[in-house]
């Protein structure tokens, strides 16, 4: 709640919505050829509704989606960034560029440390709401050295059988 009430002093809708003032809601878009985000967006509304903030959410197809949220028509999107890094800049690099904030052009090849970007991150952009989905696979049992590596990413080579396949058994 603090977080919220420290962005409501620099986001007029949200100190509206938040004091009842405004009975418009605010709306999260999704992409409705991406199945698993309306999930995703029936558990923010939840958790923010459970604070405080009114939210409603839409189904659109990609291409409305995109025009929205590139023009910025939309309060909040459900979108994906890439994959998290080792490096803490990078999660950094990534959630500023999802707020649509070009700061996080200064992280390539600078010198900017983790605390000046994350007093950037603080001041710039209080609430950027990241939500990481689990990572499944389904593989052939053939396939005994396929395996996730460090970073949670899967190896492409490690996804083909460049052997034949041993018979099935009787």
């Amino acid at each position: 709640k603090l977080s919220l009430a420290r962005a409501a002093m620099r986001h007029p809708k949200l100190a509206r919505v938040m004091t009842g003032s405004n009975a418009t809601p605010f709306e999260l878009i999704v992409d409705n050829t991406r199945l698993d985000d309306a999930e995703v967006a029936g558990r923010v509304v939840t958790a923010l509704s459970r604070v405080g903030v009114p939210l409603s959410y839409k189904s659109l197809p990609p291409s409305e989606f995109a025009k929205r949220v590139a023009t910025g028509q939309c309060d909040l999107y459900i979108g994906e960034l890439v994959p998290p890094s080792p490096r803490p800049l990078h999660s950094y690099a990534s959630a500023f560029a999802a707020g649509g904030d070009s700061w996080a052009s200064r992280l390539a090849g600078s010198t900017v440390n983790l605390p000046a970007a994350r007093a950037a991150f603080d001041q710039r952009l209080p609430i950027v709401p990241l939500f990481h989905r689990a990572l499944r696979a389904h593989h052939r049992l053939s396939l005994r050295s396929f395996s996730f590596g460090r970073l949670g990413e899967l190896s492409f080579a490690d996804a083909f059988s460049f052997h034949p396949p041993k018979p099935a058994a009787p």
